[in-house]
């Protein structure tokens, strides 16, 4: 009679040489196991899964809320995008468009004029505007400080750069700027209205 011992340090070994099985749509499933997608049969090798080459009902794309078939080009006139569909999956080549401007997702026909921060700018086609050189205000407690004002608080010294708040410790005056968090500007916006009683009261 044949006796065979093992382990568990036997057992986790054998484990880590077994080859892993593939994950689809949250399910794990084993190696070699067949999996059905659409209606295609595929199989379960390591790590992937493996479909037939010649799909027998590949899957539609959706794409901006319209739904396009297997194998699909189109051309997405506001984006000047060439897509194609691909089982499920779109594809996009991203071009400049000849007579848009595309600013922080919104597009701009050429001529159009719009304003970014601050600044009126004008769309001159392929992505190119021009905007009118100005520095833009700060807003603190919805009053406006405007570019290069200083608000003093102690040794520290806030400066309004271009729309953005800025922090000079101990008033270096050739230090570097650091631009301030929004959380920041929350904290000194509080410490400017807890100044402005304290100065009420002191007037009383």
């Amino acid at each position: 009679m044949l006796l065979i011992v093992v382990t568990l340090s036997t057992l986790v070994s054998l484990a880590h040489l077994a080859p892993h099985g593939c994950s689809h749509d949250g399910s794990e499933y084993r190696v070699n196991q067949i999996i059905t997608i659409g209606c295609d049969e595929c199989v379960c090798l390591p790590g992937h899964i493996k479909c037939p080459a010649t799909l027998k009902c590949p899957r539609q794309c959706f794409y901006k809320g319209n739904r396009y078939d297997h194998g699909t080009k189109w051309y997405n006139d506001e984006t000047c995008d060439n897509c194609e569909c691909d089982d499920g999956s779109f594809t996009c080549i991203n071009r400049e468009c000849p007579d848009k401007c595309s600013v922080n997702g919104m597009n701009y026909d050429v001529g159009e004029k719009f304003k970014k921060d601050c600044e009126m700018c004008t769309c001159y086609g392929n992505d190119i505007i021009h905007c009118e050189e100005k520095d833009c205000p700060c807003f603190i407690n919805n009053n406006i400080v405007f570019h290069n004002d200083v608000i003093e608080l102690g040794r520290i010294v806030y400066r309004c750069m271009d729309g953005r708040m800025t922090e000079d410790e101990d008033n270096r005056v050739h230090g570097v700027l650091r631009y301030l968090t929004t959380a920041e500007i929350k904290e000194l916006e509080m410490k400017l209205l807890e100044k402005e009683k304290r100065e009420k009261l002191v007037a009383l």
